[in-house]
């Protein structure tokens, strides 16, 4: 009897161990990436800048933009004549709009 329940606590204790093992194996059928969660990066694109005494606007992705708003998770740091700065994840980034146009008001 005692032998019995001997094996039979051997035989579950090996059948835990391998279950798990023949878990831990990926399934090579699967496309690289599959079920991964990936934060997207969000290309940001300036289309205009408006820098006065006043304020300092940035029209990002098609959103007015101050320092200190966010825009997609990202927090902008700085508007100059030329550039925005802001913060993505830690990451700084300067981004420039692909066309500068200077228009000044008299």
């Amino acid at each position: 009897m005692c032998n019995q329940r001997f094996v039979a606590v051997i035989l579950i204790s090996m059948c835990c161990f391998f279950s798990q093992q023949i878990l831990a194996f990926s399934d090579p059928t699967k496309p690289p990436g599959y079920g991964e969660r990936r934060a997207k990066k969000i290309p940001f694109k300036v289309n205009s800048l408006l820098v006065s005494e006043e304020r300092k606007v940035a029209i990002i992705n098609g959103k007015a933009v101050s320092e200190g708003e966010r825009i997609s998770g990202a927090k902008v740091i700085s508007i100059t004549r030329s550039s925005v700065k802001i913060n993505q994840r830690g990451e700084i980034l300067e981004l420039k709009p692909e066309r500068a146009s200077i228009r000044r008001e008299k």
